[in-house]
């Protein structure tokens, strides 16, 4: 049963890495420049997220066929399950405090929170690590690629 699971999520993957590949393939060989203004376009990063799809749908498939007898035995520890939930959480009041206050705050407040569940204890290395990836992707995203990101209904 174990190995049946193990390769339809394979070939799950396999299938929809396949798929986007083609979808950038047709966005990169296809463009309609009154459509497109961007020289690079869309399908050069759909391009490298199909390809690392595809590999880690790959090397998903080898490590299972390798060591399949363990996999069945292995069980996830409670604290483990918390973490996880507590990341779902956290995701989900991101979401609902983007639309709201818009991404600065809610970014901030999203790594403080996913840094201290992922083991970050001390405060003061989270408030700095929180506010640097913060504004290294307003900066990257905003700044230098133009990207809009929401300011919220507040601001």
């Amino acid at each position: 049963m174990l190995n049946r699971k193990i390769w339809i999520v394979g070939l799950l993957l396999v299938a929809f890495s396949l798929v986007s590949l083609a979808e950038s393939l047709r966005l990169i060989f296809y463009k309609d420049p009154r459509i497109i203004f961007d020289v690079l376009g869309p399908g050069y990063y759909l391009l490298l997220l199909s390809i690392g799809l595809l590999v880690t749908a790959v090397v998903y498939i080898y490590q299972h066929l390798r060591k399949r007898e363990s996999v069945a035995k292995e069980k996830t520890s409670k604290e483990m399950r918390i973490r996880l939930m507590g990341s779902i959480v956290v995701c989900v009041l991101y979401l609902i405090l983007i639309n709201t206050i818009g991404y600065g705050v809610a970014s901030f407040v999203f790594f403080m929170l996913e840094f201290r569940i992922v083991g970050i204890k001390s405060w003061p290395f989270n408030f700095a690590l929180s506010v640097m990836i913060t504004a290294a992707y307003y900066v990257i995203f905003v700044m230098y690629c133009d990207m809009v990101f929401p300011r919220g209904l507040l601001f």
